[in-house]
């Protein structure tokens, strides 16, 4: 189980690497934004990428603007996330693709190789993994990639249960 969480955090990293194949700068919206519902948690609106998730915490909220990606396509990632030092990282990451995307199956792929689980619901199909250490959700959708991702520290505070809370708070403006 622990080789798939590194194969985890390996894909969100090459994800996110793809979309910066020339070093472009970071756009930081807010830094430790939010004030918490009657629940503790944050309601969390991307600036930028038409979406919102709810956090266990404040959260920073920032955008890297448009690159050239190595596979070829023009895209730039908007993504809202938390720490919490010795509990855990929570992050949602929207990358859009400006000119061509690319296929479903070539974003979903190495999710199901993994051992990902495919799932449809109401925002579409993507792919689900989960670890000892967390859990990831990916969406495959018309012009972007959503990444919802949970890196766990303390099992204990970072349950089943708080991570559906996490991925369920999901929601797309268009």
């Amino acid at each position: 189980m622990r080789r798939c969480s590194v194969l985890i955090l390996m894909m969100t990293a090459v994800m996110s690497a793809a979309c910066m194949a020339s070093p472009p700068s970071l756009v930081m919206h807010r830094q430790l934004a939010g004030e918490a519902g009657a629940d503790g948690w944050y309601m969390a609106r991307s600036t930028k990428g038409g979406f919102a998730v709810r956090l266990p915490a404040q959260f920073n909220d920032f955008s890297i603007p448009a690159s050239r990606q190595d596979n070829g396509h023009m895209a730039e990632l908007d993504v809202v996330g938390t720490k919490i030092q010795d509990i855990g990282k929570f992050s949602a990451t929207c990358i859009r693709y400006l000119d061509k995307e690319p296929g479903k199956d070539a974003i979903l792929a190495p999710f199901r190789g993994m051992g990902g689980t495919p799932f449809k619901d109401a925002h579409g199909e993507g792919v689900r993994v989960h670890s000892p250490e967390g859990a990831t959700k990916v969406y495959a959708l018309p012009g972007r990639t959503c990444l919802l991702v949970v890196e766990a520290y303390d099992d204990e505070v970072v349950t089943p249960d708080v991570i559906e809370q996490f991925f369920g708070s999901f929601t797309l403006d268009d």
